[in-house]
Protein backbone atom coordinates (compact mmCIF):
# COMPACT_ATOMS: atom_id res chain seq x y z
CA UNK A 1 0.00 0.00 0.00
CA UNK A 2 1.19 3.42 -0.75
CA UNK A 3 0.52 4.60 2.77
CA UNK A 4 3.34 2.01 4.30
CA UNK A 5 5.62 2.88 1.74
CA UNK A 6 5.38 6.42 1.97
CA UNK A 7 8.39 8.76 3.48
CA UNK A 8 7.96 9.08 7.53
CA UNK A 9 6.76 11.87 9.07
CA UNK A 10 9.25 14.02 11.43
CA UNK A 11 6.75 13.57 13.97
CA UNK A 12 6.80 9.86 14.09
CA UNK A 13 11.05 10.01 13.52
CA UNK A 14 11.31 11.53 16.48
CA UNK A 15 8.43 10.26 18.80
CA UNK A 16 9.17 6.99 18.95
CA UNK A 17 9.63 5.58 22.95
CA UNK A 18 5.79 4.45 24.45
CA UNK A 19 6.91 7.34 27.39
CA UNK A 20 7.16 10.03 24.76
CA UNK A 21 4.14 8.85 23.15
CA UNK A 22 1.90 9.10 26.07
CA UNK A 23 3.60 12.30 27.10
CA UNK A 24 2.14 13.29 23.46
CA UNK A 25 -1.39 11.98 24.20
CA UNK A 26 -1.32 13.94 27.54
CA UNK A 27 -0.70 17.43 26.05
CA UNK A 28 -2.75 16.99 23.36
CA UNK A 29 -5.61 15.48 25.43
CA UNK A 30 -5.38 19.32 27.37
CA UNK A 31 -7.76 21.16 26.33
CA UNK A 32 -10.34 18.14 27.17
CA UNK A 33 -9.27 16.93 30.79
CA UNK A 34 -8.39 20.24 31.79
CA UNK A 35 -11.90 21.52 31.01
CA UNK A 36 -12.98 18.23 33.20
CA UNK A 37 -10.73 18.94 35.56
CA UNK A 38 -11.75 22.59 36.21
CA UNK A 39 -15.26 21.39 36.19
CA UNK A 40 -14.86 18.99 38.90
CA UNK A 41 -12.38 21.76 40.72
CA UNK A 42 -15.22 24.41 40.85
CA UNK A 43 -17.68 21.83 42.27
CA UNK A 44 -19.30 21.29 39.19
CA UNK A 45 -20.34 18.47 36.91
CA UNK A 46 -18.57 17.12 34.25
CA UNK A 47 -21.51 16.26 31.91
CA UNK A 48 -24.13 17.69 32.47
CA UNK A 49 -26.62 16.22 29.59
CA UNK A 50 -28.48 19.76 28.62
CA UNK A 51 -28.16 18.79 25.16
CA UNK A 52 -30.16 15.75 25.56
CA UNK A 53 -32.98 17.45 27.98
CA UNK A 54 -33.29 19.52 25.06
CA UNK A 55 -34.18 16.62 22.99
CA UNK A 56 -36.20 15.16 25.45
CA UNK A 57 -37.98 18.65 26.48
CA UNK A 58 -39.18 18.70 22.37
CA UNK A 59 -40.97 16.06 23.07
CA UNK A 60 -42.84 16.39 25.48
CA UNK A 61 -43.54 20.06 24.39
CA UNK A 62 -45.53 18.69 21.27
CA UNK A 63 -47.41 16.10 23.70
CA UNK A 64 -48.81 19.55 25.11
CA UNK A 65 -49.78 21.19 22.05
CA UNK A 66 -46.69 23.32 22.51
CA UNK A 67 -44.05 24.08 19.22
CA UNK A 68 -41.23 22.27 19.51
CA UNK A 69 -39.08 25.36 17.82
CA UNK A 70 -40.22 28.70 19.64
CA UNK A 71 -37.45 31.80 20.14
CA UNK A 72 -34.53 30.89 21.28
CA UNK A 73 -35.13 32.64 25.04
CA UNK A 74 -38.81 31.14 25.27
CA UNK A 75 -37.88 26.85 25.42
CA UNK A 76 -37.86 25.11 28.69
CA UNK A 77 -39.94 22.04 30.39
CA UNK A 78 -40.75 21.64 33.87
CA UNK A 79 -37.97 19.87 35.55
CA UNK A 80 -35.52 19.75 32.66
CA UNK A 81 -33.47 22.88 33.40
CA UNK A 82 -32.20 23.46 29.54
CA UNK A 83 -31.53 26.63 28.28
CA UNK A 84 -30.67 25.36 24.83
CA UNK A 85 -32.85 25.27 21.92
CA UNK A 86 -34.00 21.69 20.03
CA UNK A 87 -32.80 22.13 16.44
CA UNK A 88 -33.59 18.67 14.93
CA UNK A 89 -36.48 17.04 13.26
CA UNK A 90 -39.58 16.26 14.92
CA UNK A 91 -39.31 12.77 15.26
CA UNK A 92 -35.85 12.37 17.04
CA UNK A 93 -37.41 14.52 20.25
CA UNK A 94 -41.08 12.85 19.82
CA UNK A 95 -39.09 9.28 19.85
CA UNK A 96 -37.10 10.26 22.46
CA UNK A 97 -40.00 11.64 24.66
CA UNK A 98 -42.14 8.18 23.75
CA UNK A 99 -39.16 6.23 25.87
CA UNK A 100 -38.46 8.73 28.59
CA UNK A 101 -42.66 7.97 29.08
CA UNK A 102 -42.22 4.41 28.98
CA UNK A 103 -39.23 4.15 30.78
CA UNK A 104 -39.17 7.11 33.05
CA UNK A 105 -37.00 10.38 32.39
CA UNK A 106 -34.21 9.56 35.45
CA UNK A 107 -33.65 6.45 33.81
CA UNK A 108 -33.50 7.59 30.32
CA UNK A 109 -30.81 10.58 31.23
CA UNK A 110 -28.88 7.47 32.69
CA UNK A 111 -28.84 5.72 30.03
CA UNK A 112 -27.65 8.52 27.74
CA UNK A 113 -25.08 9.25 29.93
CA UNK A 114 -23.70 6.14 29.84
CA UNK A 115 -24.38 6.01 25.97
CA UNK A 116 -22.50 9.02 25.31
CA UNK A 117 -19.03 8.57 27.08
CA UNK A 118 -19.24 5.20 26.21
CA UNK A 119 -19.51 6.15 22.47
CA UNK A 120 -16.83 9.03 23.07
CA UNK A 121 -14.53 6.73 24.32
CA UNK A 122 -15.36 4.97 21.18
CA UNK A 123 -14.29 7.56 18.70
CA UNK A 124 -11.13 8.70 20.77
CA UNK A 125 -10.01 5.11 20.62
CA UNK A 126 -10.90 4.86 17.14
CA UNK A 127 -9.71 8.09 15.23
CA UNK A 128 -6.57 7.81 17.67
CA UNK A 129 -5.44 4.67 19.47
CA UNK A 130 -6.46 2.31 17.45
CA UNK A 131 -3.74 0.75 15.39
CA UNK A 132 -3.89 1.27 11.35
CA UNK A 133 -1.27 1.22 8.72
CA UNK A 134 -2.48 4.56 7.35
CA UNK A 135 -0.84 6.50 10.06
CA UNK A 136 0.82 6.13 13.64
CA UNK A 137 -0.57 6.93 16.61
CA UNK A 138 1.71 9.89 17.17
CA UNK A 139 0.80 11.02 13.80
CA UNK A 140 -2.84 11.10 15.03
CA UNK A 141 -2.61 12.50 18.58
CA UNK A 142 -1.81 16.29 17.85
CA UNK A 143 -5.50 16.85 15.84
CA UNK A 144 -6.84 16.03 19.67
CA UNK A 145 -5.96 19.11 20.73
CA UNK A 146 -9.41 20.60 18.98
CA UNK A 147 -11.34 18.78 21.73
CA UNK A 148 -12.48 20.46 24.55
CA UNK A 149 -13.91 20.17 27.67
CA UNK A 150 -17.80 21.48 26.42
CA UNK A 151 -17.20 18.28 24.20
CA UNK A 152 -18.17 16.37 27.38
CA UNK A 153 -20.02 18.64 29.32
CA UNK A 154 -23.00 19.25 27.25
CA UNK A 155 -23.34 15.71 26.03
CA UNK A 156 -24.29 16.82 22.35
CA UNK A 157 -26.36 13.93 20.35
CA UNK A 158 -22.93 13.78 17.93
CA UNK A 159 -20.90 11.55 20.74
CA UNK A 160 -22.84 8.66 19.92
CA UNK A 161 -23.68 9.93 16.39
CA UNK A 162 -19.70 10.03 15.58
CA UNK A 163 -19.26 6.97 16.92
CA UNK A 164 -21.79 5.37 14.74
CA UNK A 165 -20.12 7.04 12.05
CA UNK A 166 -16.63 6.23 12.66
CA UNK A 167 -17.73 2.52 12.44
CA UNK A 168 -19.52 3.47 9.56
CA UNK A 169 -15.78 4.45 8.01
CA UNK A 170 -14.38 1.38 9.19
CA UNK A 171 -16.72 -0.86 7.00
CA UNK A 172 -16.86 1.35 3.60
CA UNK A 173 -15.09 -0.54 2.11
CA UNK A 174 -16.17 -3.80 2.16
CA UNK A 175 -20.00 -2.83 2.97
CA UNK A 176 -20.78 0.09 1.31
CA UNK A 177 -24.29 -0.62 1.63
CA UNK A 178 -24.12 -0.15 5.31
CA UNK A 179 -22.28 2.57 5.10
CA UNK A 180 -24.55 4.30 3.56
CA UNK A 181 -27.25 3.90 5.48
CA UNK A 182 -25.77 4.73 9.00
CA UNK A 183 -24.54 8.30 6.82
CA UNK A 184 -28.53 8.63 6.16
CA UNK A 185 -29.61 7.73 9.31
CA UNK A 186 -27.37 10.44 10.44
CA UNK A 187 -28.89 12.87 7.80
CA UNK A 188 -31.89 12.44 9.04
CA UNK A 189 -30.89 13.63 12.79
CA UNK A 190 -28.46 16.76 11.44
CA UNK A 191 -28.25 17.53 7.43
CA UNK A 192 -24.69 18.30 7.29
CA UNK A 193 -23.62 14.86 8.18
CA UNK A 194 -24.12 14.00 4.65
CA UNK A 195 -21.12 15.65 3.57
CA UNK A 196 -19.63 12.47 5.18
CA UNK A 197 -21.16 10.62 1.41
CA UNK A 198 -18.04 11.64 0.36
CA UNK A 199 -16.48 8.62 1.29
CA UNK A 200 -19.42 7.36 -1.94
CA UNK A 201 -16.93 9.12 -4.73
CA UNK A 202 -13.45 8.43 -3.64
CA UNK A 203 -14.20 4.32 -3.67
CA UNK A 204 -11.72 2.68 -6.29
CA UNK A 205 -14.95 1.94 -8.27
CA UNK A 206 -16.61 2.69 -11.37
CA UNK A 207 -18.09 6.33 -11.65
CA UNK A 208 -21.46 4.89 -11.58
CA UNK A 209 -21.21 3.08 -8.72
CA UNK A 210 -19.64 6.21 -7.09
CA UNK A 211 -22.64 8.22 -8.03
CA UNK A 212 -25.35 5.43 -7.35
CA UNK A 213 -24.07 5.21 -3.78
CA UNK A 214 -23.75 8.91 -3.26
CA UNK A 215 -27.30 9.34 -4.67
CA UNK A 216 -29.32 6.95 -2.54
CA UNK A 217 -27.61 8.34 0.27
CA UNK A 218 -28.30 11.75 -0.47
CA UNK A 219 -31.89 10.38 -1.28
CA UNK A 220 -32.94 8.27 2.06
CA UNK A 221 -30.84 11.46 4.08
CA UNK A 222 -32.89 14.48 2.68
CA UNK A 223 -36.43 12.31 2.11
CA UNK A 224 -37.47 13.30 6.47
CA UNK A 225 -35.97 17.17 5.99
CA UNK A 226 -38.05 17.26 2.18
CA UNK A 227 -40.75 15.84 3.59
CA UNK A 228 -41.19 18.12 6.61
CA UNK A 229 -40.50 21.09 5.13
CA UNK A 230 -42.94 19.94 2.28
CA UNK A 231 -45.58 19.19 5.37
CA UNK A 232 -45.15 20.75 8.24
CA UNK A 233 -46.47 24.00 8.23
CA UNK A 234 -45.90 26.76 10.91
CA UNK A 235 -43.48 23.75 12.50
CA UNK A 236 -41.15 23.61 9.45
CA UNK A 237 -41.02 27.64 9.23
CA UNK A 238 -40.25 27.51 12.74
CA UNK A 239 -37.69 25.34 12.67
CA UNK A 240 -35.71 26.85 9.75
CA UNK A 241 -36.17 30.24 11.53
CA UNK A 242 -34.05 28.87 14.46
CA UNK A 243 -31.71 26.96 12.41
CA UNK A 244 -31.04 30.39 10.22
CA UNK A 245 -30.30 31.97 14.13
CA UNK A 246 -28.13 29.85 15.27
CA UNK A 247 -25.76 29.25 12.56
CA UNK A 248 -26.06 32.63 10.87
CA UNK A 249 -26.62 35.35 13.72
CA UNK A 250 -25.79 33.18 17.35
CA UNK A 251 -22.87 31.32 16.49
CA UNK A 252 -21.47 30.62 13.17
CA UNK A 253 -18.88 28.42 14.32
CA UNK A 254 -15.30 28.15 13.21
CA UNK A 255 -15.70 26.41 9.74
CA UNK A 256 -16.84 28.56 6.33
CA UNK A 257 -19.08 30.73 7.88
CA UNK A 258 -16.67 31.15 10.84
CA UNK A 259 -14.21 32.70 8.31
CA UNK A 260 -17.35 34.91 6.86
CA UNK A 261 -18.33 36.36 10.02
CA UNK A 262 -14.76 37.68 10.52
CA UNK A 263 -15.32 39.75 7.63
CA UNK A 264 -19.18 40.58 8.43
CA UNK A 265 -20.73 37.91 5.94
CA UNK A 266 -23.28 35.65 6.94
CA UNK A 267 -25.27 32.40 5.68
CA UNK A 268 -27.45 34.33 4.79
CA UNK A 269 -26.31 36.09 2.37
CA UNK A 270 -26.28 34.89 -1.30
CA UNK A 271 -22.84 35.29 -2.57
CA UNK A 272 -21.69 33.94 1.05
CA UNK A 273 -23.36 30.66 0.42
CA UNK A 274 -22.41 30.74 -3.35
CA UNK A 275 -18.48 31.35 -2.29
CA UNK A 276 -19.44 28.22 0.04
CA UNK A 277 -20.70 25.98 -2.80
CA UNK A 278 -17.63 26.88 -5.09
CA UNK A 279 -15.74 26.22 -2.45
CA UNK A 280 -17.11 22.73 -1.12
CA UNK A 281 -16.93 21.52 -4.79
CA UNK A 282 -13.35 22.28 -5.24
CA UNK A 283 -12.75 20.76 -1.99
CA UNK A 284 -14.22 17.62 -2.83
CA UNK A 285 -12.65 17.59 -6.72
CA UNK A 286 -9.36 17.85 -4.84
CA UNK A 287 -9.54 15.65 -2.76
CA UNK A 288 -10.78 12.58 -5.53
CA UNK A 289 -8.00 13.94 -7.44
CA UNK A 290 -5.59 13.45 -4.48
CA UNK A 291 -6.93 9.82 -3.71
CA UNK A 292 -6.34 8.73 -7.65
CA UNK A 293 -2.65 10.59 -7.91
CA UNK A 294 -1.70 9.93 -4.60
CA UNK A 295 -2.64 5.81 -4.79
CA UNK A 296 -4.54 5.47 -1.35
CA UNK A 297 -5.09 2.39 -0.18
CA UNK A 298 -9.17 2.28 0.14
CA UNK A 299 -8.83 2.60 4.17
CA UNK A 300 -6.91 5.81 3.20
CA UNK A 301 -9.19 7.17 0.64
CA UNK A 302 -12.04 6.82 3.35
CA UNK A 303 -10.50 8.21 6.11
CA UNK A 304 -9.39 10.87 4.23
CA UNK A 305 -12.92 11.58 2.59
CA UNK A 306 -14.05 11.90 6.35
CA UNK A 307 -11.86 14.48 7.43
CA UNK A 308 -12.79 16.40 4.35
CA UNK A 309 -16.15 15.68 4.82
CA UNK A 310 -15.67 17.00 8.33
CA UNK A 311 -13.65 20.29 7.04
CA UNK A 312 -17.26 20.78 4.71
CA UNK A 313 -19.40 21.27 7.20
CA UNK A 314 -20.12 25.42 7.20
CA UNK A 315 -20.77 25.67 10.94
CA UNK A 316 -18.02 24.04 12.69
CA UNK A 317 -18.19 23.84 16.52
CA UNK A 318 -15.92 21.71 18.54
CA UNK A 319 -17.52 18.31 18.37
CA UNK A 320 -17.37 18.21 15.03
CA UNK A 321 -13.59 17.13 14.67
CA UNK A 322 -13.93 13.76 16.43
CA UNK A 323 -13.38 11.93 13.23
CA UNK A 324 -10.76 14.00 12.21
CA UNK A 325 -7.49 12.58 13.37
CA UNK A 326 -6.91 9.79 10.42
CA UNK A 327 -7.37 11.68 7.52
CA UNK A 328 -5.41 14.25 7.71
CA UNK A 329 -2.73 12.24 8.70
CA UNK A 330 -3.17 10.66 5.89
CA UNK A 331 -3.41 13.96 4.10
CA UNK A 332 0.56 14.41 5.63
CA UNK A 333 1.86 11.43 4.44
CA UNK A 334 0.26 11.67 0.98
CA UNK A 335 2.25 15.32 0.87
CA UNK A 336 5.13 13.83 1.99
CA UNK A 337 5.35 11.00 -0.40
CA UNK A 338 4.72 13.43 -3.33
CA UNK A 339 7.27 15.34 -2.48
CA UNK A 340 5.38 18.51 -0.60
CA UNK A 341 7.24 18.53 2.54
CA UNK A 342 5.80 21.73 3.38
CA UNK A 343 2.43 20.00 4.22
CA UNK A 344 3.56 18.68 7.79
CA UNK A 345 4.61 21.92 9.30
CA UNK A 346 1.42 23.25 8.12
CA UNK A 347 -1.15 21.11 9.19
CA UNK A 348 0.86 20.11 12.48
CA UNK A 349 1.52 23.93 12.84
CA UNK A 350 -1.93 24.35 12.50
CA UNK A 351 -2.87 21.85 15.13
CA UNK A 352 -0.04 23.07 17.71
CA UNK A 353 -2.35 26.71 17.26
CA UNK A 354 -5.92 25.12 17.98
CA UNK A 355 -3.80 23.41 20.84
CA UNK A 356 -2.76 26.71 22.45
CA UNK A 357 -5.40 28.64 21.83
CA UNK A 358 -7.92 26.09 23.39
CA UNK A 359 -5.05 26.13 26.39
CA UNK A 360 -5.12 29.87 26.28
CA UNK A 361 -8.83 30.54 26.81
CA UNK A 362 -9.25 31.45 22.93
CA UNK A 363 -11.57 28.67 21.97
CA UNK A 364 -13.85 30.76 19.73
CA UNK A 365 -11.28 31.27 17.32
CA UNK A 366 -8.78 28.37 17.95
CA UNK A 367 -9.75 25.50 15.12
CA UNK A 368 -9.84 27.92 12.44
CA UNK A 369 -5.60 27.85 11.89
CA UNK A 370 -6.40 24.32 11.85
CA UNK A 371 -9.17 24.14 9.78
CA UNK A 372 -7.44 27.24 7.02
CA UNK A 373 -4.25 24.86 6.83
CA UNK A 374 -6.04 21.48 6.18
CA UNK A 375 -8.21 22.89 3.82
CA UNK A 376 -5.07 24.82 1.90
CA UNK A 377 -3.20 21.49 1.87
CA UNK A 378 -5.97 19.79 0.19
CA UNK A 379 -6.50 22.36 -1.90
CA UNK A 380 -2.71 22.84 -2.97
CA UNK A 381 -2.21 19.02 -3.35
CA UNK A 382 -5.26 17.63 -5.43
CA UNK A 383 -6.57 20.80 -7.55
CA UNK A 384 -2.90 20.44 -10.13
CA UNK A 385 -4.07 16.95 -10.57
CA UNK A 386 -8.24 17.89 -10.87
CA UNK A 387 -8.52 16.30 -14.29
CA UNK A 388 -7.73 13.09 -12.84
CA UNK A 389 -10.37 13.85 -10.39
CA UNK A 390 -12.88 14.51 -13.11
CA UNK A 391 -12.20 11.60 -14.68
CA UNK A 392 -12.36 9.42 -12.03
CA UNK A 393 -16.28 11.24 -11.29
CA UNK A 394 -17.55 11.17 -15.32
CA UNK A 395 -18.64 7.66 -16.84
CA UNK A 396 -16.97 9.12 -20.13
CA UNK A 397 -13.45 9.64 -21.21
CA UNK A 398 -12.62 13.04 -21.18
CA UNK A 399 -8.98 14.31 -22.43
CA UNK A 400 -6.13 12.13 -24.25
Amino acid sequence: MAEMSSPQTWLARTVRRPWAVASLAVVCLAPLLSGAVGRLAKGRPVYNGEEFETVLCAGQRATEGLTRYPPADAFGCPGLPTDSSYVYLPWLGDAVAAVGRAVGQASLLTAYQALFLLGLAFTVWLVAFRPMPEARVVERLPFLGALTGSVLQWGNVAGPAYAVLGAGALIAGAHPLGSVLLVAGAGAIKQVWLTLLLVCLVRPVGALSRWGWFGLGTLLGLAPTVLFLATGGAEAQAWRELLSYFAFVDRPGQGFLGFASLFSGTGSDPAVMAAWVLWAGLMVLATVALCERAELSLAGRVWLAVAVAVLLNPRLLAYEFLLLAPGLAVLVRAGIARGSRWVEPLVYGGAAACLVMNLGDLGDYAMMPLVAAASASVLALGLPHGLAGVRALLWFRVGG
